[in-house]
């Protein structure tokens, strides 16, 4: 397959989509200050604090 001709417009959706969260991650995990970041955390907390009190 070849992506030789393709741009942002071009592209399939999910092709560009998951092309742009690579970017994203990338240029995240390479930075010093956000590399441990992660935007989900606060989600994770809650879905945490839900399961144990499921129990």
């Amino acid at each position: 397959m070849s992506f030789k001709d393709e741009n942002w417009f071009t592209a399939t959706w999910l092709f560009a989509e998951n092309y742009l969260y690579r970017r994203i991650i990338s240029i995240i995990t390479n930075t010093k200050h956000w590399q441990n970041y992660d935007p989900y955390f606060s989600s994770k907390k809650k879905k945490k604090e839900t399961f144990k009190l499921s129990f």
